[in-house]
């Protein structure tokens, strides 16, 4: 089983395990050793921090590669994912609804982005 598999059958179990006992988990975040990706909307705003009201430090557009070294839950119903773009250089968090990634939980299987 891929790394990435288990460690998301990891935070699986212990999300269940969580929301049986009533703790609240928002706010966590894991670290990996990188994984790559891909924007999958017309454009995404990578930011400073994981919410949607933080800086803007740069754009990514649909087909742009990347790579993600960092995911989060804040609590606003979105997972972030903290990525470097391969062309630009630039790094911060982008909302995990506007991008694959590869072995994640993104909006679509390559072929059909």
């Amino acid at each position: 089983m891929r790394t990435r598999a288990r460690a998301a059958l990891s935070a699986l179990t212990l999300t269940a395990t969580l929301a049986g006992s009533g703790m609240a988990f928002a706010g966590t975040a894991h670290a990996d050793s990188g994984f790559s990706c891909r924007i999958t909307a017309s454009a995404a705003n990578i930011r400073s921090q994981d919410n949607a009201h933080s800086t803007i430090v740069g754009v990514g557009y649909s087909g742009d590669t990347c790579h993600e070294t960092n995911m989060a839950n804040p609590g606003d119903g979105y997972m972030w994912y903290y990525v470097t773009m391969d062309g630009s250089g630039v790094s911060g968090w982008v909302r995990g609804d506007l991008l694959w990634v590869d072995g994640g939980p993104g909006t679509c299987i390559p072929e059909s982005c």
